[in-house]
């Protein structure tokens, strides 16, 4: 009888120690965009404690998180919009890729034109997220290499779209309160 209670203190003991590690994970998407560093590669001059988010999509089961960060190189700009595709992973929230756009924002984070880009998945999952910015505009036309055609409204200048599939390109067709294109934009 002693060993059975030894045997299960030992269970208790090594879960609690199981879970403990497991804890290590950033506990929520913001969490997880404070420590991209941490999982993936990050532009020069990236500082995880200015990064706001700014939009969030569900995709390719995690999420797709559109975020401001300030840089800390002023050649650089001073603000820059990204995406990151995190994913659940036990207890927490695990970064699998991010893409910066090289066009920076304005001291405000604002954009004065339209921007925007594309960022894939990871080698576990199968993603293909546009996401960007206008200071203009109430929706963009997405069209996909497959024939599919999806509109997705602007949010506080924001937009983000995501595919549980890897394209190589998508067109872009800013549009404005009556459907007209404004802009046009081929991401590849």
């Amino acid at each position: 009888m002693v060993t059975r209670n030894t045997s299960s203190y030992v269970n208790l003991l090594a879960t609690a120690l199981l879970l403990a590690g497991c804890g290590a994970l950033p506990g929520t998407p913001q969490e997880a965009l404070n420590r991209l560093p941490d999982y993936v590669p990050t532009p020069e001059g990236y500082r995880a404690e200015t990064a706001t988010i700014a939009a969030t999509v569900d995709a390719a089961g995690g999420k797709v998180i559109v975020y401001r960060w300030q840089s800390s190189d002023a050649a650089q700009g001073p603000c820059r919009l990204a995406a990151a595709f995190v994913t659940p992973d036990g207890l927490g929230w695990r970064p699998q890729s991010t893409l910066s756009l090289v066009e920076p924002l304005d001291g405000d984070c604002q954009t004065q034109a339209l921007i925007a880009g594309t960022l894939s998945g990871s080698e576990a999952s199968a993603l293909t997220a546009v996401f960007g910015a206008s200071d203009h505009g109430v929706a963009v036309r997405l069209r996909w290499p497959d024939g599919q055609v999806q509109v997705v409204a602007l949010s506080n200048g924001i937009f983000v779209q995501a595919r549980p599939e890897v394209f190589a390109a998508c067109d872009l067709e800013l549009l404005d309160e009556f459907g007209n294109v404004i802009e046009t934009e081929s991401l590849t």
